[in-house]
């Protein structure tokens, strides 16, 4: 697989536990090779679907017909638009589709007021999505490219640019974490704009959060993170601008009651990162984010 096309897949939640055993995710309803990976779709008992990767080592979307959240990483994406409620109209990109749960809760939450466009690498899993997880019935314009070529070749600018990109189920591809690719991300945001990035990994001091964080703040004002389980490897959600909207706490009043338990969460949590010269930035000359990825699970293992 070519990293340098892999801009893809998103919004991965972990089920390291039960890794090994595939039942843990439920029946394989669906399975086809790709130009990028080994997609399948699973089922368990309750109707809950999830798509997986390669090893299937976590899920890269959720999907219950009866439910609009899933109790995973995707529902806290749901918040940011609330940032906005001055606005009768809120432009959201995607990198990364998956199965479309992130665009499935947007939609949802946001019928009228999100105007959603979103990039998606594999143009099958885009399909399987409309197939087997609601994606037929949302709003969105999708592109099939990699989400940092989309970007380099696009003039549009967006509010909230959401990036939520796997690939070999756990890694995100390099060449979307790096100063790089975040300077050309935030010429995407209109004025007051935010960032969202999804991030698996631990919170020891050079892991990869730490980097993730030490290389946004290499570009953006203002970043924060959280992490969003007591795991000592699990997802970790990074927001970044160069704007006042983060600096105050969003009022409970503006979110609905589904998610006031995220928004209550991400209070508690979230904490500011600032530039340390001590702790490594990703550059597209250096972005050892597989090595980085290896050494959280190696260390989770230990």
């Amino acid at each position: 697989m070519a990293l340098l096309l892999a801009g893809l897949i998103g919004s991965i939640s972990l089920n390291v536990a039960g890794s090994e055993n595939f039942s843990s995710w439920g029946r394989v309803i669906y399975s086809r090779e790709t130009p990028y990976q080994y997609l399948r779709v699973t089922e368990d008992a309750t109707g809950e679907r999830h798509l997986l990767l390669n090893q299937g080592l976590g899920s890269q979307s959720s999907f219950h017909p009866g439910r609009i959240l899933t109790g995973k990483v995707y529902d806290y994406f749901s918040l940011l638009p609330y940032l906005f409620q001055k606005q009768k109209t809120v432009k959201v990109l995607l990198l990364g589709v998956a199965g479309g749960t992130v665009l499935r809760q947007l939609n949802y939450f946001f019928p009228e007021s999100a105007e959603l466009t979103a990039v998606e690498i594999d143009e099958q899993a885009v399909a399987a999505a409309k197939r087997f997880f609601g994606l037929d019935g949302v709003k969105a314009k999708i592109f099939i490219a990699d989400g940092r070529r989309y970007l380099k070749q696009t003039d549009a600018t967006y509010d909230i640019i959401l990036v939520d990109v796997y690939v070999n189920d756990l890694e995100i591809p390099w060449h979307m974490t790096t100063s790089e690719f975040w300077r050309e991300t935030a010429r995407h945001l209109d004025p007051g704009g935010i960032v969202a990035f999804n991030v698996v990994g631990s919170n020891s001091p050079g892991g990869l959060p730490a980097v993730i964080g030490n290389t946004l703040a290499t570009v953006f004002s203002t970043v924060q993170s959280a992490a969003l389980s007591d795991s000592p490897v699990g997802n970790y959600l990074f927001l970044a601008c160069d704007c006042e909207a983060l600096e105050a706490p969003m009022a409970v009043d503006a979110v609905p009651s589904l998610l006031r338990p995220h928004w209550a969460l991400l209070q508690a949590r979230v904490s500011r990162s600032r530039f340390n010269p001590a702790v490594t930035v990703l550059t597209d000359d250096r972005a050892p984010v597989e090595l980085l990825t290896a050494r959280t699970f190696l260390g989770a293992a230990n």
